[in-house]
């Protein structure tokens, strides 16, 4: 029988790597307490293409509640490096962890909580944007919140008066090029 613990685990670092899922697997408990491990599954996840890398984004962010190395968190700001498109993917896979609701209710997310760990690194990958990247960033976001938006605006209005208001909002939104 081997332990999590024993030296054995370090002849994965040079093992070629497993499928995506095998990998995403290695990250959660009980393999998540094994450092070599942890970095095993990471650096199969980071020598992934970006395309296909997407797939598995939202999987990848979940596993965060297991980085007790805080290898997670580097390996991805490393991913959101590699990729501005990965990256944006990576702060709207981040950004839905870290709205934290309560019976409905938002409320502020708790120290050390995925949500609270999802808006730090989210925080750090924009902070890691370039003046265009940036931009295009706060472009996007920007239009998606608007447009997301437009349900709350309608929510006081009859539903036959809703279809109406719906209209006049949409022509409101401008489309930036």
């Amino acid at each position: 029988s081997i332990a999590l613990g024993d030296s054995i685990f370090e002849v994965l670092l040079f093992w070629s790597a497993v499928d995506p899922p095998s990998a995403l697997r290695l990250l959660a408990p009980p393999f998540s307490r094994n450092r070599i491990i942890v970095q095993y599954a990471l650096r199969v996840l980071k020598n992934l293409p970006p395309v296909s890398l997407l797939f598995y984004l939202p999987q990848l962010v979940q596993s965060l509640r297991e980085d007790e190395f805080l290898l997670y968190e580097k390996a991805i700001l490393d991913m959101a490096k590699s990729s501005t498109f990965v990256a944006h993917r990576l702060i709207w896979a981040l950004q839905t962890e870290c709205e934290y609701y309560v019976w409905g209710k938002r409320k502020a997310p708790e120290e050390d909580s995925l949500a609270e760990k999802c808006n730090r690194l989210r925080e750090k990958i924009v902070a890691n944007f370039d003046e265009h990247e940036k931009l295009s960033y706060q472009h996007e976001f920007d239009f998606f919140h608007e447009v997301t938006n437009i349900s709350a605006l309608l929510k006081p209005f009859t539903k036959a008066q809703r279809k109406i208001e719906l209209k006049k909002e949409v022509a409101k939104i401008q489309l930036n090029a």
